[in-house]
């Protein structure tokens, strides 16, 4: 049976949903395929999905950094009965295998004996802004912008022994009502160099065959992100940890530090 493919994503999720498209295009499915890559909001969403239901074997691909626009889009899917994939939980899941598999036995804690216990299970159910309902539970709430190591810090920190969320921040997405709910003394920051940040960015979109000179990886538009993750913490009145020159386990230490004192 031939499938309908539908592809739909938040604007700021755009390389994610160029590898989708040009990988399914490879396979010679782009008649079959249909891209909403602008949804930022509820109301967008249900028009997008409104649609589908008159499309014969869809499946749907969705691509999310916004939980609740997330969870109406899985929701939406099994209340009709339609085939939906979660791309971010997909590449997280490849991502936290590859890391589990290439840092077991480099540290005290055994990643892989580990991978199924409490702290690591909420560490990826939280990861990227998901559950932010469960937020008020985490230990720790690591936030800050794109490639700033927030996701491989969650889990190294699960690893000992801490409940730990990570909210990603973008200009366009509303902060979350639930991070200003929680105790900030529990929250952090990465902050990274603009210029460092630029050339991981650069190198980001390199190896997954993009061109380097796209918005996100452009410094004014870091710098624009930075100024807005600075205004967050003025807000909430949480710390920031530069990780410009730090490796995982030197800013997990300075975290620790800091909650234990």
């Amino acid at each position: 049976m031939e499938k309908n493919i539908w592809v739909i994503s938040q604007s700021n999720s755009h390389i994610l949903t160029q590898i989708i498209s040009d990988n399914f295009m490879m396979l010679g499915l782009a008649e079959r395929i249909k891209i909403f890559d602008a949804i930022d909001d509820q109301s967008s969403l249900t028009n997008a999905l409104d649609g589908i239901l008159s499309v014969k074997s869809p499946v749907v691909y969705y691509i999310f950094e916004n939980a609740d626009l997330s969870n109406q889009a899985k929701n939406y899917c099994d209340d009709h009965q339609i085939r939906c994939i979660d791309v971010h939980q997909l590449t997280f899941s490849f991502f936290y295998k590859t890391i589990a598999e290439k840092l077991n036995g480099l540290y005290e804690v055994d990643y892989v004996e580990n991978m199924d216990n409490d702290f690591v299970n909420f560490a990826i159910a939280s990861d990227d802004g998901k559950k932010l309902d469960s937020l008020h539970e985490a230990d720790l709430v690591i936030i800050g912008i794109s490639r700033t190591t927030k996701t491989p810090l969650s889990m190294y920190l699960s690893n000992h022994g801490y409940r730990v969320a990570n909210v990603p921040l973008v200009p366009e997405v509303s902060l979350p009502k639930e991070l200003l709910e929680i105790d900030p003394n529990k929250v952090f920051l990465l902050h990274m160099d603009s210029h460092r940040l630029h050339q991981i960015r650069k190198e980001r979109l390199k190896h997954l065959g993009l061109p380097d000179d796209a918005i996100y990886a452009s410094l004014e538009r870091i710098l624009d992100e930075q100024a807005y993750a600075q205004k967050v913490v003025d807000q909430i009145g949480c710390k920031t940890v530069d990780v410009s020159s730090l490796s995982i386990e030197e800013t997990a230490k300075v975290i620790i530090y800091t909650i234990q004192k």
